[in-house]
């Protein structure tokens, strides 16, 4: 069987089904694509009921990484995880001869100083941090 990278995603945002929404505001820059224009990145955030905060972005900007910064908001968390899902290309894919070529691996870079996560997310990813 292979796996989509839309499989793939959809496994990674499952942390949120059954979970309590929580707000979040996001503020980047642009992503620019011909005469059209949206935040690059996109965000959204969960508590499970075993008390995991859950937080997943989104640099849908092809060609350029975003940095970006959680203000946690006084939330104590001890324990900081992370997955990424991405590619080289846009145009990349799984197949039965490489069905592997995309997966979700951990994800490391970033760092958490007085209350703030500070993240590069890469050219068209998806993160889902987890913090306990």
């Amino acid at each position: 069987m292979v796996l989509t990278p839309t499989y793939h995603v959809m496994e990674m945002y499952k942390v949120h089904q059954n979970a309590l929404m929580l707000p979040v505001t996001v503020n980047s820059t642009d992503y620019v694509f011909n005469d059209k224009k949206i935040q690059a990145v996109s965000a959204s955030a969960s508590k499970s009921a075993n008390g995991t905060i859950n937080i997943s972005l989104v640099n849908m900007d092809a060609n350029k990484p975003q940095a970006i910064d959680v203000d946690l908001g006084g939330l104590n968390a001890k324990t900081f995880a992370g997955r990424i899902l991405q590619s080289a290309s846009l145009q990349s894919h799984n197949s039965f001869d490489d069905p592997n070529k995309i997966k979700p691996e951990a994800y490391t870079n970033f760092t958490v100083t007085n209350g703030k996560i500070s993240a590069v997310l890469p050219p068209f990813s998806v993160v889902v941090l987890a913090l306990k």
